[in-house]
């Protein structure tokens, strides 16, 4: 299964700005997480504190993720 992966400000310093991600079986928000982490393990900090949104829609830990998913994964941000 393939998920179509884009992220946003320090979350790009560590997997790119695209990226497609092959995955063996379907998989919820939180199992991403820990796949992401798994393949950087320095990115921990940071994936912990993101938002996830599928297509334009931002979703629990719990969602499962289909097929071609496109997945935004949103770091947290400040105003001022």
């Amino acid at each position: 299964m393939k998920l179509q992966i884009t992220t946003y400000a320090l979350v790009k310093d560590f997997f790119g700005q695209h990226f497609e991600l092959e995955v063996k079986n379907q998989m919820t928000v939180t199992e991403l997480k820990e796949e992401l982490i798994r393949l950087k393990p320095e990115s921990a900090g940071i994936i912990n504190k993101c938002r996830f949104a599928v297509y334009d829609t931002i979703v629990g830990d719990d969602v499962i993720l289909q097929e071609n998913a496109d997945v935004h994964i949103i770091p947290p941000s400040s105003g001022g």
